[in-house]
């Protein structure tokens, strides 16, 4: 059984390998793989829940399969996986940047 010290662990990866505005080289970029360091943190942390924010891109990336990607490492984590895009500019932040 868990033991949780943490409730929430919030962060996320670099957005470039997966951006639009990007080469979109996913996880042929190294940046595109250091999700995996998020995961070793949610190994060792083992937060109640947590909250792993990237770019809108990240979905449709290598026609979905780099985001089943990242939800299988966090699953076999123990998390259930739940997204949402949300738009900075709906909560009041200076920028206009749809985040998941």
């Amino acid at each position: 059984m868990k033991k949780y010290k943490l409730d929430l662990l919030s962060g996320g990866a670099p957005c470039q390998s997966f951006s639009y505005a990007g080469k979109r080289l996913g996880l042929d970029d190294v940046r595109g793989t250091l999700f995996y360091y998020y995961a070793i943190f949610l190994k060792k942390l083992q937060p109640k829940m947590f909250l792993f924010e990237n770019v809108k891109g990240l979905l449709t990336h290598d026609n979905k399969k780099t985001f089943q990607t990242i939800c299988n490492v966090f699953e076999d984590e123990g998390y259930h996986i739940e997204f949402k895009i949300l738009n900075a500019i709906d909560y009041e932040v200076a920028q206009k940047k749809e985040r998941d």
